[in-house]
This record gives structure tokens, sequence and C-alpha cells, in this order.
């Protein structure tokens, strides 16, 4: 009989890998390895690899907007639906963002980035393809819907990898990446304007190829690993963070079930202490 998950939302933090007298395997919170674990080359990788994620993320907002002249003599539109175009990004994000946070926690943080990264750069991709402005504003939805994935996991993912001293400051240098991706998107779109809203609209599906770097440097949430009774994966990951020791400090408060409870406690401050 498959024994019972111990975590559940109101008790303590999911259970990590220790191992007791003489050997015996036994569990203690895996936020207490957090407390003492080293920050490290893995470290920054992933919370690179994250932090253009969110970049990307930022990139789709605008990535149109400064050729939308261009977009509106090509399907000869008027300015209402050139609005349209423009927008339809936010309006799938919003289901988007719903629909991928309870995906999160049922296949994974990295399943989600890795899904939602490549959904986004074939769509991309396929609206420069566009050959009139119905499919044009269908696929504009669909890559705001796609990339909501990465919006909505980001911060509680980018957070669950980082030593529990740096979440605080960690969070705050994760939001820079928001206006970045905006000045980029500013940039690279006024470098291309000349070359037409398809290339632009190319150049942002080349940022879906970002997933291979998800995949090589970032790991699952050791906390999703956990809560899902996979101890000695959440170990592997934990060790290759820098975990050298099984005994660690008392394990801190509980934290927030799922991703947008978690995301309510960084923005309390509380992140670098109890999260």
């Amino acid at each position: 009989m498959e024994p019972e998950n111990p975590w559940r939302p109101g008790r303590a933090d999911p259970p990590g890998l220790e191992t007791g007298p003489g050997g015996s395997a036994g569990l203690r919170p895996i936020g207490s390895f957090f407390e003492a674990i080293p920050f490290g080359r893995a470290h920054v990788l992933a919370a690179l690899a994250l932090f253009m994620a969110f970049v990307i993320e930022s990139w789709e907002q605008l990535a149109l907007v400064y050729v939308s002249g261009d977009l509106g003599d090509a399907f000869s539109i008027d300015t209402g639906r050139i609005g349209w175009v423009l927008s339809a990004v936010a309006l799938g994000m919003i289901p988007g963002a719903l629909v991928w946070g309870p995906v999160s926690d049922r296949i994974g943080r990295r399943a989600v980035c890795l899904w939602s990264l490549s959904a986004y750069g074939v769509i991309a991709l396929a609206s420069a393809l566009s050959p009139n402005f119905t499919v044009l504003l269908v696929t504009r939805v669909l890559s705001g819907l796609a990339p909501a994935g990465i919006c909505t996991v980001t911060f509680p993912y980018f957070l669950e990898l980082l030593p529990s001293r740096m979440r605080g400051r960690a969070a705050v240098y994760l939001s820079i990446g928001w206006p970045i991706g905006v000045l980029a998107a500013v940039g690279v779109t006024q470098l291309l304007a000349g070359l037409g809203w398809h290339v632009v609209a190319i150049a942002s599906a080349l940022a879906g190829l970002w997933v291979f770097a998800i995949r090589a440097w970032v790991p699952e949430s050791p906390y999703w690993l956990a809560a899902q009774n996979r101890h000695d994966e959440a170990a592997a990951v934990l060790r290759r963070r820098g975990s050298t020791s099984r005994t660690a400090p008392a394990s801190p408060s509980s934290p927030p079930s799922g991703p947008a409870a978690r995301w309510s406690c960084c923005v309390a401050g509380c992140c670098g202490s109890r999260c």
C-alpha cells in the first residue's frame, strides 16, 4: 500500500532525506536544508535561466508595438483592429495564469517552464506566418496563454531553488527582468523595424530556444519533489546545490501552499526567513 504523502497544506514543510544513526533513512523538513546550503555556480546558472525566461515574457508584451504601422498595412486593418492584435497577448495571459498554476502543482515547475516556453516559440513563429487578421489574432492570444506558464511559476520556482537567506533580495533582482525585457523589446524592434513586422515576430519566436538553457541548468524544485514523495530526487537536487551535511538548523515556519500563496508571501517580505 502506498504511504500517505506527509505534506499537506497547513502541515510542516515537505520533507527531505536525512541519514539517521546507523545509516537509517529518516525524514526532516526540506526547508531546513536551505538554511545552511551555500550559494554556488549551480544557483547562478539556474537563476540566470529563469531570469531570462521572465525577460522573454516581458518582451512579448511590446514585441509588435513599434511595428504596428507595418502590421496594419500588411493586413489592411484600422487602428482599432491593430489595438486588438497588440492587446491579444494580455488577454491570453488571463486564462493562462489560471490554468498553468494548478498544472505546475500537478506536473512540476520545470515541466511547466519547458512546455510553456516551447509552446510560445512555436506559436510566435506561427503568428509570423499568419495569412489573415483572424489567424493573427488567434495566434497572438495563444502567444499570451502559452508563456503565462513562465509568468506564473517563475517567482516561486526561482525562490524554491535558492538558499533561504537570499530569497528576499533575489525576488527584487528577478523583478528587474520585466523592465529589462521591455527595453530589449524597444531596442530590437527599432533595429529590425525596417525589415517588417514578420522579422520582429520571428525574432520573438527564436527566444523560445532559451528552453534549452532551462533544460540544462534548472532542476525540478526540491520542494515539489518532496511533496510528491520523491525524496531521493529531492535529496539529489540538494546535493548538486551544495548540501553536504544531513544535519541542519531547525525547520523554518511552514511555507504557504501553491505558487500564488508563495508569491504573496514574497510581496509581504518574508521570503528570506520563512518561505
